[in-house]
């Protein structure tokens, strides 16, 4: 019996890092999320370490509840992701501590 295929977020269209940046400053949507390479979407939990500020990648249900509802007061939402996120999808979990 074939496994099930890996869970997969929703993910815009994932393009080359330079056509992302291009994209970004061209447009000036603040859509940051077209940025991020495709393999972020694939890991589970993992980091990117392409800036001065850490990223990390959270894609398994479960480490997300733990970050995003268990433990708000230890992990808190910073403005770049607040920035990034709330232009997609408003006030919610995701943006507000």
């Amino acid at each position: 019996m074939a496994s099930p295929a890996p869970y997969m977020p929703p993910r815009p269209r994932s393009l080359s890092p330079l056509a992302g940046l291009i994209r970004t400053a061209w447009n000036g949507d603040g859509n940051l999320l077209t940025l991020l390479p495709a393999s972020a979407y694939r890991m589970m939990i993992g980091q990117l370490g392409w800036s001065r500020r850490t990223t990390w990648i959270i894609n398994d249900p479960e480490a997300a509840r733990a970050v995003l509802v268990d433990s708000d007061d230890v992990y808190p939402k910073s403005d770049l992701m607040t920035g990034a996120l709330e232009p997609l999808i408003g006030n919610s979990i995701f943006t507000s501590s």
